[in-house]
């Protein structure tokens, strides 16, 4: 039988998420302990694990786009399991959520002879932390 997976609420103060990577893609098989996403949430950036076999169906929403928390995110089921009626009605779910494209940014991505450092701001008398990268290269 067909999961519908939802964007899950990871934290007391989360309201959306974003879908930062696709781990899995449609007709992918997924097992137990497998790794479906990576999601970002206000404070974080977490794994969104799956605990079933099955075979990825459907997935709604692409990486970069924020949706809030209980949006339909893809569908885990048997191979051949018609999923027509759950597509359809996932789908007229997203379209009544506005969605936010967030600017994609490739972590896998290593950047060589960068050196980051944090510093503190008060902006409107709120302290905020500050990070900046010095490249080799750059004046």
């Amino acid at each position: 039988m067909a999961q519908l997976i939802e964007m899950p609420k990871l934290s007391d103060t989360m309201t959306v998420g974003t879908v930062v990577k696709w781990h899995k893609n449609k007709g992918d098989s997924v097992s137990n302990g497998d790794i479906l996403a990576e999601i970002e949430t206000d404070t974080a950036t977490t794994e969104l694990e799956y605990y079933e076999d099955g075979i990825v169906l459907e997935i709604f929403v692409k990486a970069g786009l924020e949706v809030p928390i209980g949006s339909p995110l893809v569908v885990v089921g048997e191979a051949g399991e018609d999923i027509s009626s759950l597509s359809e009605w996932c789908r007229l779910r997203l379209k009544s959520v506005p969605k936010k494209s967030v600017p994609a940014f490739n972590f896998d991505e290593k950047v060589r002879g960068c050196q980051e450092a944090m510093f503190p701001i008060l902006l409107f008398g709120v302290i905020m932390v500050a990070s900046f990268a010095k490249c080799t290269g750059d004046l």
